[in-house]
């Protein structure tokens, strides 16, 4: 049997990822650490970016409202791991500090994701709640002008990592398909949901969004696609989203 050589970026990350599975459990958490997989694989290639790199590191943990506790636990593991990395130094105060202060301004910052590839749970609640506590009654209420789009992948998956990983290619192509800004969130159980106004052509987009599920290489792990109503009051709201997507944090 051919041993894996554990000095490899690739296996180097892939072992952080899977210890973060390890030790967290929650989707969540699985989630960031696989959006952070391009950050690490530039800081483990290119050592002499590790200060710009471990703010962004710490700022995606902070912008997905992480506490700063994992941030600094996530940085030990990778301190870890990166040992079999010549070159890469993360076990050190300096480290630590540069993730801190990423994460920081990733928590004040969080607002600002709104139009990046994903918009962190509790902002997208914001959103949504905000439809639901403004205009008079002469304004439609917010489930006659807006919809949300659901991508569920197959529940039956249990590799936390690899549901990661699916559900990242599934935002990548929401965001190619809804590419103007409207707010998508990640559930901690894998399923993907886009607020989108309600528009003629909103059935066109998720057929097409379901044919390209249906044939792309995403057809180990089945998506399913689907126009869901928001609820008529905002009592409802929160109970609807979170039986959507799971814990909204």
């Amino acid at each position: 049997m051919k041993l894996r050589d554990l000095s490899r970026t690739s296996t180097v990350l892939d072992l952080w990822q899977r210890s973060i599975a390890a030790e967290f459990g929650s989707r969540g958490h699985v989630a960031t650490a696989a959006r952070l997989g391009a950050t690490i694989s530039t800081l483990l290639d290119q050592p002499g970016l590790a200060p710009a790199l471990l703010v962004d590191f710490g700022h995606q943990i902070g912008a997905d409202g992480l506490d700063l506790d994992f941030a600094l636990r996530a940085l030990q593991l990778l301190a870890v791991e990166a040992r079999r990395r010549s070159g890469v130094e993360l076990g050190t105060r300096i480290a630590a500090v540069a993730v801190a202060n990423g994460w920081s301004t990733g928590v004040v910052n969080r607002a600002r994701l709104v139009h990046s590839t994903i918009t962190p749970r509790p902002i997208f609640m914001q959103l949504l709640r905000q439809r639901f506590d403004t205009g008079g009654e002469m304004v439609l209420c917010p489930a006659a002008r807006a919809v949300l789009v659901v991508a569920e992948i197959d529940s039956s998956m249990t590799d936390a990592l690899e549901l990661s990983r699916v559900q990242m290619g599934v935002v990548q192509h929401l965001r190619s398909v809804f590419g103007s800004g409207q707010p998508i969130a990640a559930g901690t159980n894998g399923t993907v949901i886009v607020l989108v106004e309600r528009e003629q052509f909103v059935a066109g987009d998720v057929l097409r969004i379901a044919k390209h599920f249906a044939s792309s290489s995403l057809d180990a792990s089945p998506v399913r696609v689907w126009i869901e109503p928001l609820p008529l009051s905002r009592i409802h709201l929160d109970a609807h989203i979170e039986g959507l997507i799971g814990e909204l944090m």
